[in-house]
């Protein structure tokens, strides 16, 4: 099932980080004092709805929640969101890249603070609407010496919604 699920996420960050064409003007999206929804998925880290907010057109800030079979994480995060573009056939995407602390918990009644350190590509698709492919690191269990601490490295996708114009 994992492994399916992996497939299946590396698919569709394939088609749409190179398999769908750029739409008009969604290069010139202007993400400046705006609001954002958007949900993530990784094979790693589960499933992460995400609420963040654009004090520039490069900086970022944003809060989450996660959840995975034995772990449940929140996270919060700064990102910044570099000029220039890279051109992935004929798409423009904007690299980012960001770090975040967060705190998590395992059934069982184990929790602890994180960090994460994480970047990525920025696909606008309208003036609203995002897509992004990410690769983060994280390390939760940094103060404890126990079985919990750990270092995974992570892919994941989201979309976005970003309010206002």
């Amino acid at each position: 099932m994992r492994q399916s699920v992996s497939l299946l996420l590396v698919a569709a960050v394939c088609v749409i980080m190179f398999g769908l064409p750029a739409t008009a003007n969604a290069e010139d999206m202007n993400i400046a004092k705006r609001w954002a929804i958007g949900l993530s998925a990784s094979p790693f880290s589960g499933y992460a709805p995400t609420v963040e907010y654009w004090t520039s057109d490069n900086l970022g800030l944003s809060a989450n929640f996660s959840w995975y079979y034995y772990w449940s994480t929140i996270a919060f995060r700064g990102t910044y969101l570099f000029n220039n573009k890279i051109n992935i056939f004929s798409m423009p995407a904007r690299p980012y890249a960001g770090a975040g602390i967060g705190f998590t918990s395992w059934y069982g009644g184990h929790s602890a603070p994180g960090l994460e350190v994480f970047g990525g590509l920025l696909q606008p698709f309208s003036q609203n609407i995002s897509v992004r492919a990410e690769l983060n690191a994280s390390s939760y269990g940094l103060f404890y010496n126990d079985e919990h601490s750990w270092f995974p490295l992570g892919i994941g996708v989201g979309v976005f919604y970003h309010f206002g114009h």
